[in-house]
């Protein structure tokens, strides 16, 4: 996978376990979605100036 790569949407259905709501995935599972604000620090080690 390189920078500017694009994939087709995969849309899958299933139900959920715990609610049996029917759930629409958006995304193919071999292909993280995450949203950066998770994996990013929001603090760093500089001194305030």
């Amino acid at each position: 996978m390189a920078k500017g790569d694009r994939f087709q949407s995969e849309f899958s259905f299933f139900e959920d376990p715990y609610t049996g709501a029917r759930v629409k995935r958006l995304t193919d599972p071999q292909i993280l979605s995450h949203h950066m604000y998770f994996y990013n620090r929001m603090t760093t080690k500089d001194p305030m100036t």
